[in-house]
């Protein structure tokens, strides 16, 4: 019920049935497709565990997704919203932008299931279809699949299309944030230019608290200064001892390009991506042994199972 292969097979009945409608500017389309990317999302926790799939504040449905005999009721499910941020965390690309563009396609599904909202008749193609394509398919890279797992052979030509394009006109979103800070960089006085790099260099331009700790340091696109990338913590390894010291690998996904001296302020990893800095990152950072000992077991982590 709850295994992956269940759940992408389900997943390409409606897909196919979304595949059949003569006119996605319809609402069955999108209806059957957001139905379809549920799922997917679903089988990324299965692939993990089938446990993750199920509500985790009723045991009798995380015995049955263990394997553990059947509930007197209905398996309960956990709730998709908790499932993006999970999938989040086992699929680093698919981010916090990823997830929101989720949440917004089951949010109107659900409006339009539930109210008498037309949330899905007013919806043209290109409104839903190209990130409901580029979302599926991280998602199933993520369990190790590919678009043709659940998707026609047509339909995945169209939807590598449609994902290129997206990228595409991404590229030249912030292409164009990158060429416009360049332009207002070269704008200023020579001295007043080499001014802003050398206290760029120095940290004197970033604000108390910047976030060092997660950020390394690369060249500004548009300046050739130093510029920061700013990561959002994917996961940390377990403190190990190197040479007498604490040590831990903090493994980051950058979600944001600074620079002080000319300004470019880019956000999104998808942003990031497109500007060739999309690759997570380590940090190794110093733990303090008193304050890691004194912390109570995560027993639900993966040293204990």
């Amino acid at each position: 019920m709850w295994d992956q292969r269940s759940l992408l097979k389900k997943a390409t009945e409606f897909f196919a049935r979304a595949e059949t409608d003569d006119d996605p500017d319809n609402e069955q389309a999108p209806l059957w497709s957001i139905l379809g990317l549920e799922l997917v999302a679903r089988a990324v926790l299965a692939h993990k565990n089938p446990a993750l799939v199920a509500d985790p504040a009723h045991p009798p449905s995380l015995l049955f997704a263990c394997g553990l005999g059947a509930p007197k009721e209905s398996p309960k499910s956990r709730h998709a919203a908790d499932v993006a941020v999970i999938c989040g965390q086992i699929i680093p690309e698919f981010a916090k932008e990823e997830q929101e563009q989720f949440r917004r396609l089951l949010d109107a599904r659900n409006a339009f299931l539930h109210s008498g909202s037309q949330s899905l008749s007013t919806m043209r193609a290109s409104d839903w279809q190209p990130q409901l394509f580029r979302l599926s398919e991280i998602l199933l890279r993520g369990q190790g699949e590919r678009l043709s797992s659940i998707l026609s052979k047509d339909t995945v030509k169209a939807a590598e299309k449609m994902i290129s394009a997206l990228a595409d006109d991404r590229k030249k979103a912030v292409r164009a944030l990158v060429d416009a800070a360049a332009e207002s960089f070269k704008a200023l006085p020579i001295d007043e230019r080499l001014q802003k790099v050398k206290e760029a260099i120095a940290l004197k331009l970033y604000p108390s608290g910047f976030p060092f700790g997660r950020s390394r340091a690369e060249k500004c696109p548009a300046c050739d200064a130093r510029a920061f990338i700013v990561g959002e913590l994917v996961r940390c390894s377990r403190p190990r001892d190197v040479d007498g010291q604490l040590q831990q690998e903090e493994v980051y996904l950058p979600v944001k390009i600074l620079c002080f001296a000319c300004g470019l302020d880019v956000e999104g990893h998808e942003n990031l991506h497109a500007l060739g800095f999309g690759g997570t990152f380590k940090i190794t950072t110093e733990v303090d042994p008193t304050h890691y000992m004194a912390q109570e077991p995560d027993y639900d982590s993966d040293d204990y199972r």
